[in-house]
């Protein structure tokens, strides 16, 4: 019996092992940069899934006593819950299967019947929804398996793999369930029409950036057949057509009466600009839309990176991510040769349609050639981090994209909440060298409400320099360097919960002699509402080379929750499109009497009573504490 018994478990260490090398050479596989062999990767996935089955059935004996030993010291819940875990994998790389089975037959992408390559992909994918029910069964009973999982009680090592993969299911889902729409996002039932908003965040606006330009794409059937790219002035009729006044800071302190399409997006709500986008776009010239998608600056060089060097023009150096945004900001400056100051605004986005240009012709002449899985994960984490957002007409694409965050819509919250929203009203290019940091504090009282104290320090790192302009006279001699080096006008809107009470807003005045209307602003902070939320609104301007701190006082309404036996805290910071990254600093003071039990991210400081914690606002961020009372 020994000896049959040190064979078994021989056997089921083997197996371990062989799946343990299976996974990490589909990782290195995966890993390895350049155009991913998607054969390759069928064969490693087939070839983890049967080890993965023969180790579920050699450690059968063992998987089916699991249950029942949670009680073994320090692993026995990872080993109660292990058997749960190993059939999650099974079915998740039952639907990899199903997939690879359905998609290897199509890449590379080839060009079919006078097709391009990608739309004849396009028509191949348009096909697969009804083949991938199972696939789309098998992630459900993944879920439902982890579902079942009590991911705080398990060891950290674990657990954090656990979180991570739960994660991903929703995301998973999502897909299978935009495959499903893919034919009539692509154009197959009718063509259908889309907006790209190129949006400048060396301006930053509330959605990402200035609207510098427009791209209108019209794809039928999955091919690309209509394609035009503009100067975001070019879009209005407004020598023949009425329009309505613009939003009230642009009137007040920029004199813009008409509310124009370069100034669509003035709303944090992004499917609220959106729609303004298409409304106005439609309006200027006549062309009705089916989705809109904001991108700036950083999503554009993130995906060029991806793709690899291009070249633009024929004996010039070719453009990556190293070098884009210095090309994007050269290419806006008068070249020498340019003779008068009209034909230099007529010309001086033409990069942005070249660049545009050079990218599809990458993706529709050479796709075998592209790292798909780079590109795959540079769209992925530009949506993380909002510096690309999408609406569109079709409600329940909509639905999925907002169960993902990535339409750009600010978010609902049952706790404490704020988003802070810079825009620039200052017609310069400031946010490229602008820097920022936070620090939030939060008094808490039994009965749920809290003080937040909020200080938000903004640095200008410029040389120092006396005086601001508002706006620069258009010549030849001005470079997109001296639109960077300029004084920053900003229009702060902080995002706060619903009822949130503004006790306190230290003013910073703006002489007349500072803006282009003529007329000095008190610096006192407006309240107003949008979107579910409070804001607090006021406009600073910081002059080159200094420094300049905004502060507000308010009173939020029940944001946590205090029992006899103990609380709970959460906040959810959301991140401005576009804006560059900010350190942020959290700190907790809570009732006396509670201890912290939980936390979200561990805190950098802590006594009895108050707790600091340090956050980085790259993407949007929670946090959430929990204590006992003894």
């Amino acid at each position: 019996m020994l000896v049959v018994l040190g064979c078994w478990c021989g056997l089921v260490a083997r197996n371990a092992l062989v799946v343990k090398a299976d996974l990490d050479q589909l990782q290195a596989d995966l890993a390895s940069g350049g155009p991913t062999d998607l054969k390759s990767v069928h064969e490693r996935t087939s070839i983890l899934h049967a080890d993965l089955i023969a180790l579920r059935a050699s450690g059968a004996p063992v998987l089916a006593l699991a249950p029942h030993l949670g009680w073994l010291p320090v692993v026995g819940r990872d080993v109660e819950v292990a058997p749960n875990l190993i059939d999650a994998a099974i079915d998740l790389l039952d639907a990899g299967e199903i997939v690879l089975n359905a998609v290897s037959p199509l890449w590379p992408p080839q060009p079919v019947q006078g097709q391009s390559a990608l739309a004849a992909l396009a028509h191949s994918l348009s096909q697969l929804p009804p083949q991938l029910g199972e696939a789309r069964a098998a992630v459900d009973r993944a879920a439902g398996r982890l579902e079942q999982i009590d991911i705080g009680s398990l060891s950290p090592s674990i657990g954090r793999q656990v979180e991570r993969l739960a994660s991903i299911l929703p995301l998973l889902r999502s897909s299978f369930d935009l495959l499903d729409l893919s034919p009539s996002l692509l154009g197959f039932d009718r063509p259908k029409t889309y907006l790209v908003l190129m949006q400048n965040d060396d301006e930053l606006r509330p959605t990402g950036g200035f609207i510098s330009a427009v791209a209108r794409l019209t794809l039928d059937r999955g091919e690309i057949r209509d394609l035009d790219v503009r100067d975001s002035y070019q879009v209005d009729d407004f020598q023949h057509k009425p329009y309505g006044w613009a939003p009230e800071p642009l009137l007040e302190f920029m004199g813009s009466q008409m509310w124009l399409f370069r100034d669509a997006n003035w709303s944090p709500d992004f499917p609220t600009s959106a729609r303004k986008a298409a409304e106005l776009y439609t309006y200027g010239l006549d062309t009705p839309v089916d989705g809109v998608l904001g991108l700036n600056q950083k999503a554009v060089r993130d995906l060029v990176n991806a793709l690899g060097p291009i070249e633009l023009e024929p004996g010039q150096p070719p453009v990556d991510g190293s070098n884009l945004i210095e090309y994007m900001r050269a290419a806006w400056s008068p070249a020498p040769e340019v003779a008068d100051i009209q034909t230099w605004i007529a010309g001086r986005k033409d990069f942005i349609a070249k660049l545009m240009q050079a990218i599809l012709a990458r993706l529709q002449t050479a796709p075998q050639h592209i790292d798909w899985p780079q590109v795959g994960l540079a769209a992925f984490q530009t949506l993380q981090s909002r510096d690309v957002l999408i609406w569109l007409s079709d409600p329940a694409v909509m639905d999925i994209l907002s169960e993902q965050e990535w339409d750009g819509s600010v978010q609902p919250s049952s706790g404490d909440y704020w988003m802070l929203v810079d825009s620039n009203i200052g017609f310069n290019k400031v946010n490229a060298i602008i820097e920022s940091s936070i620090a939030y504090t939060v008094t808490m009282q039994t009965d749920g409400s809290a003080d937040a104290e909020m200080l938000i320090h903004y640095q200008h790192p410029g040389p120092a320099a006396p005086g601001c302009e508002h706006l620069q006279g258009y010549t030849l001699a001005l470079s997109y360097d001296q639109l960077i080096q300029s004084c920053y006008y900003d229009y702060v809107r902080l995002l706060v919960p619903q009822d949130a009470q503004l006790k306190a807003a230290a003013p910073h005045p703006v002489p007349g002699a500072y803006l282009i209307t003529g007329q000095p602003f008190d610096g006192a902070t407006r309240v107003e509402s949008e979107a579910g939320k409070t804001i607090f609104a006021t406009l600073f301007v910081l002059e080159r080379g200094q420094a300049i701190d905004l502060s507000f006082a308010y009173h939020l309404p029940a944001v946590a929750r205090w029992t006899a036996q103990d609380g709970q805290y959460i906040l959810l910071i959301q991140k401005q499109p576009g804006a560059a990254h900010r350190p942020v600093s959290v700190t907790l003071i809570w009732p006396e009497g509670y201890s912290v039990s939980q936390t979200s991210l561990p805190p950098t400081w802590s006594d009895d009573r108050s707790a600091r914690f340090a956050l980085g606002l790259s993407a949007d961020q929670l946090l959430s504490v929990a204590w006992t009372h003894p």
